[in-house]
């Protein structure tokens, strides 16, 4: 059982990745109900923890917060239980909590389980670079941003990015989700003209590693769209735009907040432009 278990959470995790998110999450829950067999061994404990962690992260990405806010806290609290105080186990499923109440409209109550996150982190691996301190910077200067404090989240993305480029190269996804985010907080700067070659090169890097159908392609589309409308350059945000929402609709459930979100921007370009019907009916669906 135990093997199984081990077996199915890492099928879960790879699932994830590939954004075939409905088989992962039929995985995780086999995974989670063969780890609960053996409640008095350890090494099955250690692996229901890492199942329950997995499957918050999982429907985090459905945008199901609530349920990965629970399953997340239940992973911590059984972590904190095996490990202790500090272990890497418990900062990476802090900074995917901290994530996860952040994205249900919470940042402010994200920012200090974020920063715990990234405290541990550093307290695990000093200066050395590591890709699970790599990727607490980030999401801590994520959150910054969020939150408005851009010079804070310039700072913190750029030590990301330095990181990841000595742990993985020039071409990576983490490399690409790092020039991402560091040109999103660039746009909230308003340097608009250094933001969307950032966005391009991300975009191509992303096509080159996953292919046409991902949601990280579609929302590196997404993002040069946005910065494209802001720079006036109405006709091409709406063309990327679309193909955007393309690919979610293909890759998430039709209710996904993404999807609704896209719908709703093209709907206000358009009513922008005067094409008031084609907009209506894009609004209403996101409505």
């Amino acid at each position: 059982p135990l093997l199984l278990s081990d077996s199915l959470s890492h099928l879960g995790d790879l699932l994830t990745r590939q954004a075939q998110l409905d088989a992962a999450e039929q995985v995780y829950r086999e995974a989670i109900q063969v780890a609960s067999l053996r409640p008095n061994d350890p090494a099955s404990r250690v692996q229901l923890a890492n199942s329950q962690y997995g499957f918050g992260v999982l429907l985090a990405r459905q945008g199901r917060y609530e349920d990965a806010k629970k399953n997340l806290r239940e992973a911590l609290a059984r972590q904190q239980t095996l490990y202790g105080a500090v272990h890497p186990d418990i900062a990476r499923t802090l900074k995917d909590l901290a994530q996860a109440v952040a994205d249900g409209d919470d940042p402010n109550a994200a920012l200090p389980l974020m920063q715990n996150a990234v405290a541990m982190q550093r307290q695990l691996h000093g200066n050395e670079p590591h890709p699970d301190l790599a990727e607490a910077l980030n999401d801590l200067a994520s959150l910054h941003d969020l939150l408005g404090n851009y010079d804070e989240s310039e700072k913190l993305f750029l030590e990301s990015l330095a990181m990841k480029r000595r742990l993985f190269g020039d071409k990576h996804p983490e490399i690409a989700n790092a020039l991402e985010n560091l040109a999103s907080v660039l746009a909230d700067k308003g340097d608009l003209k250094a933001t969307e070659p950032l966005y391009q090169q991300a975009l191509t890097m992303w096509r080159a590693l996953l292919g046409e159908t991902h949601p990280e392609v579609a929302m590196a589309l997404h993002n040069v769209a946005s910065v494209q409308y802001d720079l006036g350059n109405t006709r091409k945000a709406l063309t990327n735009q679309r193909e955007s929402l393309a690919i979610f609709r293909k890759v998430y459930p039709h209710d996904h907040p993404t999807v609704a979100f896209v719908l709703n921007q093209i709907g206000f370009w358009l009513t922008m432009s005067g094409d008031y019907a084609e907009a209506d009916r894009d609004i209403q669906e996101a409505l």
